[in-house]
């Protein structure tokens, strides 16, 4: 650091120092296209961004399930379901009788 500061001086390089890193994040987040980078960009929104990770994971994949299922079903003759209905039927299995 320069020596020989005035305690404004030392105030003065430390907002600027301030700003230079706010600057830096604001770049990092326009290139990317993403607000929270790195866990450290927002701890307390780890949890939160791990969940809706995980759930649109399970979507897509019981999308690709009811698409094969759609497809599968569309391979008898006479049968013509639709998602809605899959998934209807789907959720009617795990209830009791």
């Amino acid at each position: 650091m320069i020596s020989n500061l005035n305690p404004s001086g030392e105030a003065f390089l430390a907002n600027m120092n301030r700003v230079q890193r706010s600057v830096d994040q604001a770049s990092r987040q326009a290139s990317s296209g993403l607000r929270v980078n790195t866990a450290s960009d927002a701890p307390d929104e780890v949890d939160s961004i791990l969940q809706l990770r995980t759930n649109t994971s399970q979507n897509t994949q019981i999308q690709a399930n009811l698409a094969s299922l759609q497809s599968q079903l569309a391979a008898i003759p006479n049968v013509d379901y639709t998602q809605t209905d899959i998934f209807i039927a789907g959720s009617d299995w795990g209830s009791p009788p």
